[in-house]
């Protein structure tokens, strides 16, 4: 017996036969040889008839279990070597298919919430409102900067302050975003998609120069402006294009690669560097013809 499951095989033979996980067991207990008359073993051996349980006075341990389970309803027949052995398998088989349910209750409750999250947030309106949050963003990192870079404008203190407040509550609300779609894909599922793995280290990112003071406001809007590329993968159609593309990517540069080779083969050629005036060997002798005279 394992943690989750009881396992049978033959004696002396380490190959399992069959086995019932614990937390499908329904109904366990002792029946007496009366109770059960000429109950059948529910194993034998290869070319072995069955054998009966009825004999020398000894309990049978039945188990029950579930119909649509591992074990399709089946109910299974146990008989120790005395019935003080069979007391203390049937209590050790009662703890620990308690203990198995517990544990697969809990299971299903986890992966309920996480599938009900996933039909959630993967759904059109919860998906089209999110890209309309990263445009908006995108459009009032546009316009800080426009402001911000007009001769007119005075840059105050207060405009600074309201454009970090801005700023903050969309980076607070791609990290709830993040964090929900962490929980409904876990973990797997989530750490195996790459636009996922995009979305972390964009959102981590802009959280960490929020937080961090004094840095300059040119990084601070080229990474807000960054943002708005997670539309793509947020959009089915652009998904699969950039996706497309970096499956591409790979053979083009073996291509590129290959013809670097075969342009490079040469005897090295001198030219004249434009600015020092002093010879330049090319390591690729053909491509010294793009070289400036």
């Amino acid at each position: 017996m394992t943690r989750d499951a009881l396992h049978f095989a033959f004696s002396r033979d380490d190959n399992e036969i069959d086995h019932i996980p614990l937390a499908e067991i329904t109904n366990s207990g002792i029946m007496k040889d009366a109770e059960h008359g000429g109950t059948r073993a529910s194993f034998s051996g290869p070319r072995r008839n069955s054998v009966s349980l009825a004999s020398h006075g000894l309990y049978t341990i039945h188990i029950a279990t579930e119909n649509d389970g591992y074990n399709s309803g089946r109910v299974y027949y146990l008989q120790a070597e005395s019935n003080e052995i069979n007391d203390r398998l049937l209590l050790a088989i009662q703890e620990n298919s308690k203990a198995a349910r517990k544990r697969k209750a809990s299971r299903n409750i986890w992966q309920r919430a996480q599938r009900r999250l996933n039909e959630w947030f993967n759904s059109t309106p919860v998906q089209a409102f999110v890209i309309a949050v990263i445009s908006l963003n995108f459009g009032v990192t546009i316009l800080q900067t426009q402001l911000i870079n007009h001769e007119s404008h005075s840059g105050s203190e207060s405009d600074s302050s309201l454009w970090d407040r801005l700023n903050i509550a969309f980076v607070l609300f791609f990290l709830a975003e993040l964090a929900i779609n962490a929980f409904a894909n876990w973990y797997v599922p989530f750490v195996s998609n790459p636009w996922n793995l995009f979305d972390a280290l964009v959102i981590m990112s802009s959280l960490l120069l929020a937080l961090i003071p004094g840095q300059s406001v040119g990084l601070k809007t080229s990474l807000q402006a960054g943002r708005v590329l997670r539309i793509l993968g947020k959009i089915e159609i652009f998904k699969t294009i950039v996706n497309a593309l970096a499956i591409a990517l790979v053979p083009v540069l073996s291509v590129f690669f290959i013809l670097l080779l075969f342009v490079s083969i040469g005897e090295p050629a001198h030219v004249r560097c434009p600015r020092f005036d002093q010879p330049f060997t090319s390591p690729f002798p053909p491509l010294t013809i793009l070289a400036p005279l």
